[in-house]
């Protein structure tokens, strides 16, 4: 299917991926970018309140609500990244951790995946805030309220609410 592939390195980050592909209609060319897998969490801790963070989103060019997370570096599991994301964004230390699962979260331009996990943590009380994000823990009725009203936008966030609604650890860390 594939006939031609180039990888152009456009940053420490992200690559651009020129593809030519052999379709019924002949060879057409498409476009997508190859950058590491992205990992989220769905932490909730021991009161029962979820972390969300609030960052600058270049792309989007607004701060944005969203669920801690980051992208998995070369040699680390997406546990580690996950376990890295907590601490350095909420100060929180995974107590237990449910894998959710992994997933494309744009298979028509991007190449990675999003690793989401469901995790029950405790707050680290040696926590340095880093400069850039601003952390803050809401109830589960209140990150609704908020996804209502369009001020927790991103879907990759959103499917990973989805996935923690069918996980069945899911109503027992938030006790409901």
């Amino acid at each position: 299917m594939i006939i031609h592939k180039k990888i152009t390195q456009l940053s420490p980050w992200v690559s651009l991926v020129e593809k030519t592909v052999n379709l019924q209609s002949g060879p057409a060319p498409y476009h997508c970018f190859a950058q590491d897998d992205y990992v989220t969490a769905l932490a909730i801790r021991e009161d029962g309140k979820i972390a969300i963070v609030r960052q600058f989103r270049a792309a989007i060019e607004i701060f944005n609500w969203e669920l801690p997370g980051g992208i998995v570096d070369p040699g680390q599991t997406p546990f580690q990244a996950c376990e890295k994301e907590l601490s350095e964004e909420a100060g929180l230390i995974v107590q237990e951790s449910y894998e959710l699962g992994a997933h494309y979260p744009d298979c028509g331009r991007l190449e990675n995946k999003i690793h989401s996990f469901l995790v029950k943590a405790t707050s680290n009380t040696r926590f340095i805030k880093e400069p850039d994000v601003e952390p803050h823990f809401v109830t589960w009725q209140e990150l609704l309220e908020m996804v209502n009203k369009g001020q927790f936008i991103t879907a990759l966030h959103l499917s990973t609410l989805f996935l923690a609604l069918n996980h069945p650890q899911f109503s027992k860390l938030l006790k409901i």
